[in-house]
Formats: C-alpha cells, structure tokens, sequence
C-alpha cells in the first residue's frame, strides 16, 4: 500500500522515512532520507530539528545527510 501512495506522489520518501524510524529500521530510514535529498524535497529543510528524526542523529551516515542539504 506504501508503495502504491508513493507511486502516486502522495507520500515521499522523506514521509516513509519517518515512518521506518518508528518502525526502527534505521538503515531504510535513511536511504530513504537519502532519496528524499536527491529529490530536492522540501522537508529536509527540517531535519535538525525534527523531532521525529531524533532516533538518527547518531547514526555515522546523518552528519553527511544534513552537509548535503547545506545545513
């Protein structure tokens, strides 16, 4: 069903993202994240202080996320 709303642009990969930190599945949560950088999304504006991405502010690959979004 997630694939099907993402295919519809209805959910982005930044959406999902967030919803595997809560699933705790790290790893897919930030390739996702990854994805939604590539993509220009604009919700990664907000990822230093987005609470619901706390859970991956320790792993090795966020500091390079947030660099690549130039914050």
């Amino acid at each position: 069903m997630i694939a099907e709303l993402q295919k519809k642009e209805i959910l982005s990969p930044f959406d999902i993202a967030v919803v595997h930190v809560g699933l705790g599945d790290y790893e897919r949560a930030m390739s996702l994240l990854e994805q939604a950088e590539a993509e220009f999304n604009h919700n990664m504006l907000w990822i230093n202080v987005d609470y619901r991405l706390d859970e991956l502010r320790n792993h090795p690959r966020f500091p390079a996320l947030v660099k690549a979004v130039g914050l």
